[in-house]
């Protein structure tokens, strides 16, 4: 069975925020990040694979927090008046 799924539209900033201040995602992703640290903390010194994995795990947890906090935020204005370097 092949499931295809077309592009939503961006979210509104209103349902950004809405996500990325939902109590429950962020407990969950503090959990999840903490984990993370934890296993790279106490990963065997010489098991450098392990370590890594679980730091590039913590990375992508905030990359989603920081992600999700640019799109809560309202676009920029567009500039007015003739560009300086036109």
């Amino acid at each position: 069975m092949t499931v295809t799924m077309a592009m939503s539209p961006r979210p509104t900033p209103e349902e950004a925020r809405f996500i990325a201040e939902h109590p429950a995602l962020i407990l969950a992703l503090a959990m999840l990040e903490h984990d993370a640290v934890e296993r790279a903390i106490s990963a065997d010194p010489k098991n450098d694979e392990t370590r890594r994995l679980a730091l590039d795990e913590a990375r992508a947890i905030r990359a989603l927090r920081s992600r999700l906090a640019a799109l809560g935020r309202p676009a920029p204005e567009a500039a007015k008046g003739p560009s300086p370097y036109a």
